[in-house]
């Protein structure tokens, strides 16, 4: 997430909205993570790693997607709009954030869980260091909203790919069964 501030914050000074708006954005984001965490702590949301991985996918692309939505079909455009998106996408990218962590912890040796937890840390890292330096590029050559844009719809694609396979793997499971 941090990958999009001086992006959104940029976004945010050429729609001429005050200061605050970033800040009220940005604790939106953490308010929808805090809800996700909550909700599973508390087992509100009752889903498998897999299904809870493909739900933070969906909610991660569509709070940004609907940003994006509003920037470009809006003839007004109020913060609250923005807020409502990122709290959507902090939900999402919450949800993602653990149900990969407990993938992580499932598929993973308990010998090497330690070196591929770091491993996975380190690469979230480059993500949040190569993020912004991707996101200018875009900018520079599409428009504020571009890695906005590019991120919902890279992250919609990979939803739908996950539910997909879902699917397939379901009928996979029927068919064999099945046949037993």
């Amino acid at each position: 997430m941090a990958s999009y501030d001086p992006h959104l914050a940029s976004l945010i000074t050429s729609l001429q909205f005050p200061a605050i708006v970033f800040s009220l954005i940005v604790s939106s984001t953490a308010a929808g993570a805090v809800c996700a965490a909550i909700a599973v702590k508390f087992k509100i949301i009752k889903f498998n790693e897999i299904k809870l991985r493909t739900l933070g996918l969906v909610f991660f692309s569509a709070g940004v997607l609907s940003a994006c939505i509003i920037l470009y079909f809006s003839s007004v455009i109020h913060p609250a709009y923005f807020m409502v998106s990122w709290l959507l996408n902090g939900f999402g990218y919450e949800l993602l954030i653990i149900s990969s962590n407990v993938i992580l912890q499932n598929l993973c040796p308990a010998e090497k869980l330690g070196r591929v937890s770091a491993s996975f840390r380190s690469l979230q890292m480059l993500c949040i260091v190569l993020g912004p330096i991707l996101g200018s590029l875009l900018i520079s050559m599409f428009g504020r909203a571009s890695p906005f844009i590019l991120a919902s719809t890279l992250t919609l694609l990979t939803a739908v790919l996950a539910i997909y396979f879902q699917c397939v793997s379901k009928r996979i499971e029927n068919a064999e069964s099945q046949m037993m």
